[in-house]
């Protein structure tokens, strides 16, 4: 119950934070149903997809096409070594492969 209320509350914060004014019953009601839902699909072992707008979702593909450095519609270990030394950080094959084994669902 307090995890529900929580995820309901940050959600709630962010929505304020993003619309700049407080928000109605009926968008309350949507997020407090939301973070039922959340946990119940958590609980259970199913996957939760994160709702992304379109800017984001745009932002996230411009990324990923530049981390895509051969096209090939994947981004494999050595695309991702290449752009955390571009960004200053080390790491080794299989600390990379581990990262991709923590998020890959294919």
């Amino acid at each position: 119950a307090a995890a529900k209320a929580a995820l309901a509350q940050h959600q709630q914060s962010k929505l304020k934070e993003k619309s700049g004014h407080r928000l109605n019953s009926q968008k309350k009601t949507r997020l407090q149903h939301d973070a039922v839902t959340y946990t119940w699909l958590r609980k259970h072992g199913k996957q939760v997809k994160a709702y992304v707008d379109k800017d984001k979702r745009r932002e996230l593909l411009s990324v990923f096409h530049c981390l895509d450095t051969d096209g090939g519609g994947t981004v494999d270990s050595n695309e991702i070594q290449a752009a955390l030394k571009v960004m200053g950080v080390k790491a080794t094959r299989k600390e990379i492969v581990g990262m991709i084994s923590a998020v890959d669902v294919e």
